[in-house]
């Protein structure tokens, strides 16, 4: 499938001579493409397929890094191209990046001679097996996806909580243990400390803070955490959705 064959070429790229990120830790690739986000972009690529066939090289880079959890490098943003277009999300030639690879492939293979029949599809059988195996995946997909979805919120909630008792301890500190004399440095203090916390968040995330980015990040998280922990097989839900998809545009 088109998911195990970008594995394979991923892990080429992360030793190979000439890829981005020569160096690294052999299993970048493979864990980017088996992380939750890397679902996502390809999802959020094939919907802009259905309005767009092509797009810069330049609006692609942009695109990965406006991602729930965006590189922090140009290398990593290199790296996660490179990934999209080695598991056969996109095409990049030269400045230009086709959107539906296939169909360029497919538009290749009809001026070539000798090019066997099923090459262009899939018998009615196989795209019922695939449809079935997909439904059963993406029906535990979409489990994981929901309790991510409910802890993260949970935890986002919390942080109103938190809110809230820090007002409630500073009043009761300021108007009955002690005063605002007292309390004005360390309200000063905790303020500053709050708002490095959020500059803290943007020097690692490379965005501005925002609850919604937040909450979609830890979500992105959990439902990684919890598809590895049950085996589920990521490569085969990203290839076979591609594939149905694909089948369906025919």
């Amino acid at each position: 499938g088109g998911g195990n064959g970008g594995a394979a070429a991923a892990r080429n790229g992360a030793t190979g001579d000439a890829a981005p990120g020569d160096g690294k830790d052999k299993n970048i690739l493979d864990n980017l493409l088996k992380s939750h986000d890397i679902v996502q972009m390809l999802e959020a690529l094939e919907d802009m397929g259905t309005t767009k066939d092509t797009i810069s090289l330049g609006e692609l880079e942009a695109f990965v890094r406006d991602q729930t959890s965006p590189p922090r490098s140009a290398e990593e943003t290199a790296i996660k191209v490179k990934l999209l277009e080695e598991c056969g999300a996109v095409l990049i030639l030269e400045d230009m990046v086709y959107l539906h690879p296939r169909d360029v492939t497919s538009a290749v293979l009809r001026v070539l001679p000798g090019v066997p029949s099923k090459v262009y599809g899939i018998t009615d059988a196989d795209l019922q097996a695939m449809t079935t195996e997909f439904e059963t995946m993406k029906e535990n997909y979409e489990v994981a996806r929901r309790r991510a979805e409910a802890r993260s919120r949970t935890i986002v909630s919390s942080g109103l909580i938190v809110l809230c008792l820090q007002l409630a301890t500073f009043v009761r500190l300021t108007y009955y243990e002690f005063s605002w004399d007292v309390m004005e440095p360390l309200s000063y203090f905790v303020g500053l400390g709050n708002a490095i916390l959020v500059y803290v968040y943007y020097l690692w995330n490379r965005r501005d803070f925002s609850f919604e980015t937040w909450q979609n990040s830890l979500a992105g998280k959990y439902a990684d955490s919890h598809l590895r922990r049950s085996g589920f097989d990521l490569d085969r839900y990203v290839a076979l959705s591609k594939r149905l998809r694909r089948s369906a545009r025919k």
